[in-house]
């Protein structure tokens, strides 16, 4: 990353991000927030496994020029 990219993200954008979220975890206690994440996790784990799932092969074209 070049310095000024550096200094963007360090200086300017992560003192943002975090009172952001400090601000929107406020009223959370530590375990509110290791229980958010779990189901968070579990979230992404479930839409990761339908994504995999629900792939079309790599053949498949629109269901109009398909042949039955």
């Amino acid at each position: 990353m070049p310095e000024s990219g550096r200094h963007v993200w360090q200086v300017l954008a992560q003192p943002k991000i975090r009172a952001y979220y400090g601000q929107i975890l406020e009223d959370f206690s530590v375990n509110d927030v290791t229980h958010t994440l779990h189901y968070l996790l579990k979230i992404l784990d479930n839409i990761q496994r339908l994504d995999a799932e629900w792939q079309l092969p790599d053949d498949a074209g629109d269901s109009e020029d398909a042949e039955p």
